[in-house]
This record gives C-alpha cells, sequence and structure tokens, in this order.
C-alpha cells in the first residue's frame, strides 16, 4: 500500500451503498493528490455506526497534510 486513510469518530459501517460511495468518492480523490492507484490505498474507520459523513471532511485534510510529501 502507498497510502493508509485512517478514520476515527464515524466508521461508516451498516451505510449500505452510499457507505462504499463515500469511500470510493475520497480514495479516488487522495489517488488523484498523490498518483497512485486506487487498490494501493487502504481504508480504516473507527467510531460512531449507521450514519452516514461527508467524504470531504477527509477529502479537505488530503490537501492539508499530503502538500509536504510532493
Amino acid at each position: 500500500a502507498k497510502a493508509l486513510v485512517v478514520n476515527a469518530g464515524n466508521a461508516n459501517a451498516h451505510t449500505g451503498k452510499d457507505g462504499l460511495k463515500i469511500i470510493d468518492k475520497y480514495v479516488k480523490a487522495l489517488t488523484k493528490k498523490i498518483n497512485c492507484k486506487y487498490n494501493e490505498v487502504l481504508v480504516s474507520s473507527t467510531g460512531v455506526i449507521g450514519e452516514k459523513f461527508n467524504p470531504n471532511l477527509i477529502i479537505n485534510q488530503f490537501f492539508i497534510y499530503c502538500i509536504n510529501l510532493l
């Protein structure tokens, strides 16, 4: 893996297809940011179960934390 996205506070579990779309959105954003393949990103989340969250909360952090990696 080239990247690991860890989210605490919202597990994004039991959210069905919408939960998968949320993960897909922020993983695709990260792959563009760090120029890697989709399957090179690992995702881990813990926290509240059954609640969806805004993927932009994670995506916006990529621009803050990844800027020094490039």
